[in-house]
């Protein structure tokens, strides 16, 4: 269901803004008619069985983030984060002036989402990143903490 304070907020944009966020609006309902929608942090997120997307404007971009995305069938050129990346979970596509919206990308990311969420698919946070090195604490630092 969509809500006001989505229009409102998609309204205070810049012209090429509105284009875009009314565009992933779309898509996200088309891939899900069922999503709720709900203001964050000042920004239009979308939940269904927990939060599935998240939109907001920068100044040079509109950036639209899916919570548990490294879960998502997608090819890697879709995001925004690199295999370095700080966050385990989250992945972001930005658009910026003039972007075209890939309307059935996006809602079939948010059908694979929904789905995770309703069979509780979520990264562990407990299994390193590719690339990062573990130790183990020796048994003398352990009384410290």
């Amino acid at each position: 269901m969509k809500i006001q304070a989505i229009d409102d907020y998609i309204a205070k944009q810049a012209g090429w803004q509105q284009a875009i966020l009314k565009s992933l609006r779309t898509a996200i309902h088309k891939g899900d008619p069922e999503i709720e929608e709900k203001v964050k942090w000042g920004a239009p997120s979308f939940e269904h069985a927990g939060q599935v997307a998240w939109m907001f404007c920068a100044r040079e971009w509109v950036h639209l983030s899916f919570r548990q995305g490294a879960l998502l069938e997608v090819p890697k050129a879709t995001w925004v984060e690199l295999d370095d990346t700080p966050s385990k979970a989250k992945r972001t596509m930005k658009f910026e002036k003039g972007a075209i919206v890939p309307k059935d990308l996006v809602a079939e990311l948010v059908r694979q989402h929904v789905a995770n969420n309703l069979a509780g698919k979520k990264v562990d946070f407990n299994i390193p990143k590719a690339g990062t090195r573990q130790f183990d604490l020796p048994a003398e630092y352990e009384t410290w903490l």
